[in-house]
Parts: structure tokens; sequence; C-alpha cells
């Protein structure tokens, strides 16, 4: 798959998979703040690790304190729109108005679409902001109830290569594979 996301990216240059020319690997989370958030923080700082985290609107302005962590702790933020809506669904105003909404809240120049989709009216719109569209190579399934999560991530992280981009989640859905799987990955990640 990775030939195809080095294809994307080239020409699509604001639009990214993975990170290349990176023996790292990249932690991203999706759907922050939650009640969880100080959890994944103590957990990132026990092993001195960094995470972008991808914020929801709505969740900043029902957890501000958890959002402010998150900055405090020195993690990058970006978007995940205000209202976690999936953008094939909205139409390019309301997905305007959505993005607008989040814009209000902070400023980062990083936009992860919910459900990994977007358009490309919203893709140029984002582009003449000059937000970046960071999407994911490894989708790690957290939220996933019918899964073992600790073989889950191991498979994951299997299948991870340099500069690959991991997205975890921070929701209630996903807290008790999170749980195994994120301590897990933190462990072994290079």
């Amino acid at each position: 798959m990775r030939w195809l996301y080095k294809w994307i990216q080239r020409g699509f240059p604001n639009l990214q998979f993975y990170v290349p020319d990176s023996g790292l690997w990249y932690l991203t989370i999706d759907d922050s703040p939650s009640p969880n958030t100080l959890w994944i923080l103590d957990l990132l700082d026990m092993y001195q690790m960094k995470a972008r985290f991808f914020c929801i609107g709505k969740n900043i302005e029902q957890y501000p304190s958890y959002f402010q962590a998150i900055l405090e702790r020195g993690h990058e933020v970006g978007y995940h729109s205000y209202n976690h809506v999936n953008a094939w669904r909205q139409t390019h105003e309301e997905f305007i108005e959505d993005f607008e909404k989040s814009e209000a809240l902070f400023s980062s120049s990083f936009y992860r679409p919910p459900y990994g989709k977007i358009t490309w009216s919203m893709y140029r719109y984002l582009k003449r902001k000059k937000i970046n569209i960071m999407l994911w190579d490894v989708l790690t399934e957290d939220w996933k109830q019918d899964i073992e999560p600790l073989e889950k991530i191991k498979l994951k992280i299997k299948s991870a290569s340099d500069g690959s981009i991991f997205v975890f989640h921070d929701n209630e859905k996903a807290y008790e594979n999170l749980k195994i799987m994120l301590p897990y990955y933190l462990e072994n990640n290079r």
C-alpha cells in the first residue's frame, strides 16, 4: 500500500499518509479531549513520548481543562472537525461552518478528516488555508469491540514501516482496548 500512498502524496503534497524519509513511527490520537485524556497524557509522560492529538471542537468545549493539559504537556494538536461528521455527508458550506467553529477554538496547521473522508472541494479549501491533511497508514482499530487488543496491536506494529502514522482514539468506545494497545505500542515504538 505504501507505493499508492507515495504516489498520492507526490501529487497532493499537503495530504499525508506517512512521513517520508523518516525511520520513526508517529503517534496520533483522534477524538480528544475526553475523560480519558489525562490517563493518556500520564502514560505518554511515563514513556517520554509526544503525540499529535486531533481534537474535536465540541469536546474541547466540554473538557477545556483536558485540552489545556495536552498543550501544557507539550503535545501538538490538530483539527478533527467540530462535530465529527463524515465529510461525504456534508455540503461544502456545512464543512466550512464546522471547520471554522473548530478554528475559532485553537490554531493548527493540521487537519484529520473524520473517518478519513474528504471531498475535492474540501481539499482545495484546506490547501488554500495552508492546512496539512494528515491521514495514516496504520489504523489500530482500537474502537472495535470484537477484537483481541493485544493480538491486534501486534499485527498493526508488524505492518508498520519507516515513517508510519499510527492512529489511536481518545474516546469511551476505544478506552478498554486502548489501555492494552497504547502501552504495548509505546514499549515497542521505534
